[in-house]
């Protein structure tokens, strides 16, 4: 799955690259930004059998991070990406709600169109796919990732979350002459974080967000 979320981009960028007629390079080949952005994030669970009632609701977080662009041609360009992360949301068990906290890394590639010129600005759009490394989190006290849960009963293991994810994303901006940026996401997660024992086409724990924000191009 990690292999073929890698190479996402890379196939739209030689798909891309073939159909397009010949244009100019902007006057960089590569471009660099920033961006600061607010987050709304939550989990889609299903079917979890120790906890039927289990549901959660987006909160708010916010992201800080930079961005490469390599413009292939005028039009198409490939942004990589690292944003620092923080990312929270409302867990209700069914008798009681809290709130889990994470601080994450994240690292997304997208492949993207912009139309427009130098003078009006440009509106951008893409897909690509994404990687998050968990860092630390909290709920209730304790770190919900790698967190190891034992069965009083049984005696056995297991862990409970996992603290590496990826998915899809799909980004869509609005770049004023000056490089001042508006951009807006939705990133779509295909990890199935669930650790234990389980069949995922039936019972998963899996992430997605939306993010909205201001960027600088330099």
């Amino acid at each position: 799955m990690k292999r073929i979320l890698t190479i996402v981009p890379l196939l739209l960028l030689t798909l891309a690259a073939a159909g397009q007629k010949a244009e100019d390079h902007p006057q960089s080949v590569v471009n660099w930004g920033i961006k600061a952005q607010a987050n709304l994030s939550a989990f889609r669970i299903k079917n979890i059998p120790t906890m039927p009632d289990l549901r959660t609701r987006f909160e708010p977080g916010a992201e800080l991070g930079g961005y490469l662009d390599f413009n292939i041609t005028r039009r198409f360009y490939i942004q990589f990406g690292l944003m620092g992360s923080y990312e929270q949301c409302e867990v209700d068990f069914g008798n009681r709600a809290t709130t889990m906290q994470s601080v994450a890394l994240e690292v997304p590639i997208y492949a993207l169109w912009r139309w427009g010129n130098e003078q009006k600005g440009w509106f951008s759009m893409g897909v690509g796919s994404y990687t998050e490394f968990v860092l630390s989190g909290d709920i209730d006290g304790s770190n919900p990732y790698r967190h190891v849960i034992t069965d009083q009963t049984t005696g056995d293991s297991s862990i409970v979350t996992g603290d590496n994810l990826s998915g899809l994303a799909f980004m869509v901006g609005y770049e004023l002459p000056c490089g001042l940026q508006l951009n807006a996401s939705y990133h779509y997660g295909l990890s199935d974080l669930l650790l234990f024992e389980h069949d995922s086409r039936t019972t998963y724990q899996r992430p997605h967000k939306f993010t909205l924000g201001l960027g600088w191009r330099f």
